[in-house]
């Protein structure tokens, strides 16, 4: 991999009608302390103002670049994005979230003393309706990781969190057309790496809001298909590593559980599961598998 000592850093942002987010994510990429950047703006069939927006932010600063293309879903905004990217590294901000002003400086400075492919943050997680600001994950892990050491799940299982060398992406898309394609990276990645780092600082603000797809209850098949699109990518991933056959069988048990939570359809993925995984719903099963966890 190269490593300059001033690398462009491209942030890429997959922008849908989020008119009332738009400008304060956009000032937090702006002020970044980390000059050297270029902010690719995903216009993904926007039928607010976003767009005009985005012009204003454009007009005032010629790292603002805007790309508008039909609907197509995030992944395909974040790959549209990757493929005009001219960065070394990459950054993924979506746009009713924002950026801490000195994230990319930390992950950057990081990056070049570490010499690592990837670099994690922590978040922060702002809840619109009680306006309270909590950790998204508590007691993580920081420093130099070894993911064959410490786990597969070490990192916050997001892609927005993190900085990456441009190389990563010769090999890695977003799956388009599909729930949870955040997680679906996350396998297919980090089931390819040995060393990450993670820092002890916040990068990322996260906004909880109603209307997101990932809050309420969405009783809709595409929910349960995205799962089974993830278990699908694993599986390939586990016949060519068995030690990450329990991760495989964790996630199968843990998206069941967050389907039947929120009300979401499952009976398509329940039996995928058990036919492909042997994995069963009941409360044995469950106690049993983390019974040989232990164990092992």
């Amino acid at each position: 991999m190269k490593y300059d000592n001033d690398p462009l850093v491209s942030i890429i942002i997959p922008i849908y009608n989020v008119e009332k987010y738009l400008e304060q994510c956009l000032y937090s990429v702006v002020n970044q302390k980390y000059r050297n950047i270029e902010i690719i703006c995903v216009d993904d069939g926007s039928l607010d103002n976003s767009i005009d927006i985005l012009n204003d932010f454009n007009s005032n600063d010629d790292r603002v670049k805007i790309i508008r293309q039909e609907n197509g879903g995030i992944s395909k905004a974040r790959n549209t994005g990757i493929d005009a990217s001219s960065g070394l590294y990459l950054y993924f901000l979506d746009s009713d979230d924002w950026m801490d002003l000195n994230a990319i400086y930390n992950l950057i400075n990081a990056a070049l003393e570490y010499k690592v492919s990837v670099i994690s943050g922590s978040v922060v997680c702002y809840n619109e309706d009680t306006k309270l600001y909590n950790p998204y994950k508590k007691n993580r892990k920081v420093g130099l990781i070894n993911l064959e050491k410490s786990g597969l799940y070490s990192l916050e299982v997001v892609v927005w969190n993190k900085l990456y060398h441009s190389s990563i992406f010769d090999k890695f898309r977003f799956t388009e057309g599909m729930y949870y394609e955040d997680e679906d990276l996350y396998w297919r990645l980090f089931s390819s790496l040995t060393l990450v780092v993670s820092l002890d600082c916040n990068v990322y603000f996260y906004r909880k809001r109603k209307g997101s797809i990932t809050s309420g209850n969405f009783l809709s098949n595409k929910h349960q298909e995205g799962y089974i699109v993830i278990l699908k990518h694993a599986c390939e991933i586990v016949e060519k590593n068995s030690k990450l056959k329990k991760y495989l069988i964790k996630c199968a048990m843990k998206y069941q559980r967050k389907m039947r939570a929120k009300g979401i359809i499952h009976d398509k993925y329940d039996e995928y599961i058990y036919h492909e995984l042997g994995v069963r719903s009941d409360v044995f099963y469950r106690v049993w598998q983390k019974v040989k966890w232990y164990l092992t």
